[in-house]
């Protein structure tokens, strides 16, 4: 490299400079004569600066292998220089590498130049070259050739041996060589198992195989499958034979009786090496024939099974097979010995027997029957001359014989069958005696009632069980002969007769007749009578007089029937022959009691007469719940009182309940009893009261009975006082303060009008607060008036303060304002503007603020503390910001813009949005209504006097408490304005995030980066208005033309209640703050040049470029690494530094740019294994 620099007077000068800065180099300076054209000459200084240049020698070939993770700290080359200390010098590569190559971590060391070279699993086989570069502190630069020799990737490594397992056992198979590889293996997997069912399992990482609950038995063939880094496979095998052992078996020996009951018998014993004794299974594979095995079980080893012989089984030893089989399918075979013993013949007998002509008997067996099986048939062979009936139980084998015939001795012969078809006869000798039957009349049942009246005779015989005809004689209304009769266990009875007298019975039966020659008395019941005596005269509800009932002629209990004055049937019993009746004498009147019947326990009855008269005589009533009353007092029987009254010469109120038909009589201190009803006496004196009861019609009673006393004394109530306070108002809390009335001699009660308490005495001075009251006269026995006027003080407040409103506080220049206080009524609103009324109206055509307070002011000098002060501002705008509420947009019914107030944003702190500033913001916090997140608020802007002929810009930059700084710029045309328009006025309302009117930007995850709303921060406000409406058909894209008329700044801060910084910010290493352009108004916000940000499958890249506010650097496949990042101007200087790690495999980093000069620089980025330079131009 060489300068020159020619001057007439500071070449030298400059000269020096230049060494100063670029080091000790080669030089030469020369001087010249020179004509400056000036009044001298003077010398020419000529300076020329040499550098030189680096060396670089690489190293030798460097050998490398697909997909090794070697390669660190190789030597690739040593450098030298002859200016710069060799260990100063910078070595790069120069790019592209060789396609899969990679050279990093580059170190000097006193020149020798170390790296990690690798070469991945799809390097070029063979010779590869990297260009290096070095450069001096000069700039001065040399390159070399490192020349990487790259050998194919060999397959990665593991086998097994061959193994061995029991059937259903397992083991653990480790490699016998691997696993292994160049670079990493990876997966290792169970390729091919070749029909193996068991379990079977490899570690990944180790090939360690598990086998467990190994089957089927055999050589299974076991492929495994091992892949590398570079996902080359290789496959080994090895064979796995799955064994099995035999169980063992041991038969046994029984005995069995040809036709023989089933029964169960242990039959050998089993065991196994691999099966558990109790699952084997054993199965009867050769069975002689009639030999039967069935139900054959396993109990841990001992076999148990049903064996029976059949009648034809041969006699002797019969050899049963077993085979027993484990779970494996391995076999094994025993003799079961069953010997087998002749059948036996079936056991019957009987016992000679003996049975009367035409009687009957039942014949047990003397033995049997029996058999060592089952017997089958029993049958009567022969009956000889045995003409009478006989048969057989076929399961117990006991005769029934019956109609005995003829008289003799006669042979029966039976036979009885086993299953095996062998059968016994046996015999024995019937007798049939001759005729000796008998019949003896025993006790008589007479009926036991009148209303059955038949009874019974018993009888006794020795005539076999069965139905027979009785034949007798009876008396004229008997029951007439014969009647059937039934027979058994010797005995019978001849029951429905009625009374009467029975004799000479008989029964005639197979030609032998019974006989009884008794008599018999049938006797029946006899019903009973009776009679009714008493009555008398009486008073009403005096005691009863009885009434008796007599029965005779029959059996307790008994039950009388009568009737009172020819009414219905009544009932009366008795447990004994006397009943007594005490009538009612609750009623007058005349009552006839009349005897209707009469019945007995026997249920004997018959119609009865008789009479009983009885005479009530009229009663008056007793007066029941007795009381008076007077002006509201009750007095009650026995009770004394006095009363204040106002009722002189007014009836009293007398109450008595008397009965139905009765009226109240009343007397007063002891005089004739009358009905009128007693006037109130007002005299002081005590007076007594008594009432009683008396029929309507004046009919006399019997007994008359009088209430107790009640006594009352009624004294005068004095007149309603009139009564006055003084003073009745005041503001003076230590003034005097008395009332008067009209009460005269009397006491005067005053009382607090509010709560109708009574007071010991008004207070001397003032009340503390309004306050009313009134007052009552009281006599010396306590009777007071009636209340008087209500009089009231009032207390004039002095430390209440008035209350100020304003029906509009932030209005349109030239519009009518209404300010009103609301002092109490009395006082005079005192204005800070001097008026004097309680409320006057206001207006100003200039934009301005003004401040309005008042006070009360009260007679006697009293006034009220001063009122708060409240703002009213004259605006060229009115600027509304509004909760929408919804993503994207939300609707009201109507286009009224009172269907929007419950959404209007109201201040939390700070000052009123219109007197707002940078460092004094209007507050909202993010915890109340219509604040909180999402945040979808719109702005609403009233022109007023500007009109709708213009348009507004709206401009909203955001500068949140995390993240960038953001903008929301729009232009609105039509009016009503809205920063993101509105559709017919009021009826509906768009978001920030609506894709047409508001902004769009994409997250990346196919949404928009505006759903999420207003973040929390700092905002400003800036809204302009326009003379001509702006170009462009949507809000975010349209540019204003014309001229600014009106211009209104706003602050305002989103943040919590508890304070700002509420979260945490993202942090990078360079001081410098990312920012977003405010001029930005695309859909894209954000984007300089209104290009979405793009992934074009380079290791780095930045957008936009040319850039002008802030550089976006898109980092790809480079999750979880370091990634360091340097931005260097174009004399090499570093100007921002960033280090930061990738979450994702496309990462996007920001990077503010606006403060830096126009010109060219380099991003340099770095990561383990990749570098890349790129070029940025900043405009």
């Amino acid at each position: 490299m060489k300068n020159y620099y020619k001057n007439k007077k500071f070449g030298l000068v400059m000269g020096l400079l230049w060494l100063m800065i670029w080091g000790a180099q080669a030089a030469t300076i020369t001087a010249n004569n020179g004509n400056d054209n000036g009044a001298g000459s003077l010398p020419t200084y000529n300076l020329a600066i040499s550098n030189n240049e680096p060396t670089i020698t690489p190293a030798a070939i460097i050998a490398r292998q697909q997909g090794t993770l070697t390669g660190l700290n190789a030597t690739i080359a040593t450098v030298n220089d002859v200016e710069t200390a060799a260990g100063n010098l910078t070595v790069t590569v120069i790019t592209p590498l060789p396609s899969g190559i990679s050279v990093s971590g580059i170190a000097n060391v006193n020149g020798t130049i170390s790296a990690n070279v690798r070469a991945s699993c799809f390097a070029a086989i063979g010779e590869n070259t990297v260009g290096l570069r070095v450069t001096d502190g000069n700039g001065g630069t040399a390159t070399a050739n490192l020349i990487v020799n790259v050998t194919i990737n060999p397959l990665p490594t593991i086998t097994y041996s061959n193994q061995n397992v029991n059937m259903m056992g397992g083991l653990t198979v480790n490699p016998a060589l691997g696993p292994s590889d160049n670079g990493e293996f990876g997966a290792i997997i169970i390729n091919d198992k070749d029909g193996y069912t068991g379990d079977i399992d490899v570690d990944s990482n180790t090939g360690e195989i598990s086998i467990s609950n190994a089957a089927p038995i055999g050589t299974h063939t076991i492929t495994v499958r091992i892949m590398d880094n570079c996902e080359v496979t290789n496959t080994t095998t090895f064979t796995l034979t799955v064994t099995n052992t035999n169980p063992t078996i041991k038969g046994m020996a029984i005995s069995r009786q040809q036709g023989s009951a089933e029964t169960v018998s242990t039959i050998a014993n089993v065991d196994d090496t691999e099966t558990a004794k109790g699952s084997l299974t054993v199965t009867a594979t050769t069975v002689p024939t009639g030999i039967s095995v069935s139900n054959i079980t396993n109990t841990n080893g001992v076999i148990s099974a049903t064996v029976s012989a059949g009648c034809y089984t041969n006699i002797g030893e019969n050899t049963v097979i077993l085979t027993v089989k484990d779970e494996g399918g391995g076999t094994a075979t025993a003799n079961l010995m069953v010997n087998v013993t002749v059948n036996s013949l079936p056991t019957l007998s009987y016992a000679n027997s003996t049975v009367s002509a035409a009687g009957s008997t039942t014949i047990n067996p003397a033995t049997g029957p029996a058999d060592n099986g089952n017997y089958g048939g029993l049958t009567i062979e022969n009956q000889g001359t045995f003409t009478g009936d006989i048969s057989i139980d076929p399961t117990t084998a006991v005769l029934s014989v019956s109609n005995a015939a003829p008289l003799g001795v006669h042979t029966i012969t039976m036979k009885i069958y086993d299953n095996c078809e062998e059968y016994t006869e046996t015999s024995f000798a019937l007798t049939v005696e001759g005729c000796t039957s008998t019949l003896t009349a025993g006790a008589v049942t007479n009926p036991t009632t009148c209303t059955s009246p038949v009874g019974s005779i018993a009888f006794t015989t020795n005539l076999p069980d069965g139905d027979y005809t009785l034949n007798f004689t009876s008396s004229a209304g008997a029951t007439t002969s014969p009647q059937p009769v039934k027979v058994a266990g010797g005995a019978f009875l001849l029951g429905g007769l009625l009374a009467g007298t029975y004799s000479n019975f008989s029964i005639t039966s197979l030609g032998c007749t019974a006989s009884a020659m008794s008599s018999k008395v049938i006797t029946a019941k006899t019903p009973p009578t009776a009679t009714l005596a008493g009555g008398s005269e009486v008073c009403q509800q005096s005691s009863a007089p009885v009434l008796t009932f007599t029965a005779s002629n029959g059996g307790a209990p008994y039950r009388f029937g009568y009737r009172i004055n020819g009414g219905s049937v009544l009932y009366l019993e008795s447990m004994s022959a006397v009943a007594t009746l005490a009538p009612s004498t609750q009623v007058a009147g005349v009552f006839i009691y009349t005897l209707e019947s009469v019945s007995d326990g026997n249920g004997c009855s018959q119609a009865q007469s008789g009479s009983a008269k009885l005479t009530v005589n009229y009663r008056a009533s007793v007066p029941q719940n007795v009381s008076l009353s007077v002006d509201g007092v009750n007095v009650a029987v026995g009770e004394t009182k006095e009363v204040c009254s106002l009722s002189s010469g007014t009836p009293l109120t007398f109450n008595a309940t008397c009965a139905v038909g009765e009226i109240v009589l009343h007397s007063v201190d002891g005089g004739e009893y009358s009905a009128g009803i007693p006037v109130a006496l007002v005299d002081n004196q005590f007076h007594n009261y008594r009432v009683r009861c008396r029929k309507s019609d004046g009919t006399p009673s019997c007994i008359e009975s009088e209430s107790g006393v009640m006594r009352l004394k009624l004294v005068a109530i004095p007149s309603a006082p009139t009564v006055s306070l003084s003073p009745e108002r005041s503001c003076n809390p230590a003034a005097s303060f008395s009332g008067q009335s009209t009460c005269g001699s009397l006491r005067t009660i005053w009382y607090n009008a509010t709560t109708n308490v009574a007071l010991p005495s008004l207070p001397s001075t003032v009340p503390t607060a309004t306050t009313s009251y009134y007052a009552r006269c009281q006599t010396d026995n306590g009777c007071v008036s009636e209340k008087s006027n209500v009089v009231t003080f009032t207390l004039i407040p002095t430390h209440i303060a008035p209350v100020i409103s304003a029906s509009q506080e932030i209005v349109c220049t030239g519009t009518t304002v209404k300010i009103s206080a609301n002092c109490p009524a009395g006082s005079t609103t005192f204005w800070n503007t001097g008026v004097t009324m309680p409320s006057f109206e206001v207006s100003f055509n200039n934009i301005t603020k003004q401040t309005y307070w008042a006070k009360c002011l009260f007679e006697g000098g009293c006034q009220s503390a001063e009122s708060s002060h409240k703002n009213v501002y004259w605006d060229a705008f009115v600027v509304t910001l509004i909760n929408v509420g919804q993503s994207k947009s939300a609707t009201k019914p109507t286009n009224n813009r009172s269907e929007w107030e419950l959404q209007f944003l109201t201040r939390d702190g700070g000052p009123d949005l219109v007197a707002s500033a940078q460092q004094n913001p209007t507050l909202y916090f993010v915890e109340n209504p219509n604040k909180t997140a999402p945040r979808y608020w719109t702005v609403n802007a009233d022109a007023c006097a500007l009109g709708t002929e213009g348009s507004l810009t709206f401009d909203l930059s955001a500068t949140p408490e995390t993240g960038v700084i953001q903008s929301y710029n729009t232009h609105e045309n039509t009016a009503p304005y809205f920063m993101y328009a509105n559709r017919e006025g009021w009826t509906e309302l768009y978001s920030p995030n609506h894709p047409a009117f508001g902004f769009y930007l994409d997250n990346r995850a196919g949404g928009n980066v505006y759903d999420a709303g207003l973040p929390k921060g700092l905002y400003k406000l800036s809204v302009r208005y326009w003379d001509q409406k702006g170009l462009g058909l949507y809000p975010a894209t349209r540019k204003p033309q014309g001229n600014v008329l009106a211009y209104h700044e706003y602050w305002f801060r989103i943040q919590s209640k508890d304070g700002v910084g509420v979260g945490a910010a993202r942090t990078a290493e360079s001081g410098q703050q990312s920012a977003v352009s405010e001029e930005a108004k695309s859909k894209g916000q954000g984007s300089d040049n209104e290009q979405q940000i793009t992934d074009n499958g380079s290791f780095a890249s930045v957008m936009p470029n040319p850039v002008i506010n802030v550089l976006r650097l898109n980092v790809q496949n480079s999750k979880g690494q370091e990634v360091q990042t340097t931005l260097l101007d174009a004399a090499g200087r570093q100007v921002l530094g960033r280090r930061f790690e990738p979450e994702t495999n496309t990462h996007q980093e920001e990077f503010g740019v606006s403060e830096l000069p126009t010109g060219m620089y380099f991003m340099k980025v770095t990561t383990p294994e990749k570098s890349a330079l790129l070029k940025v131009v900043k405009l």
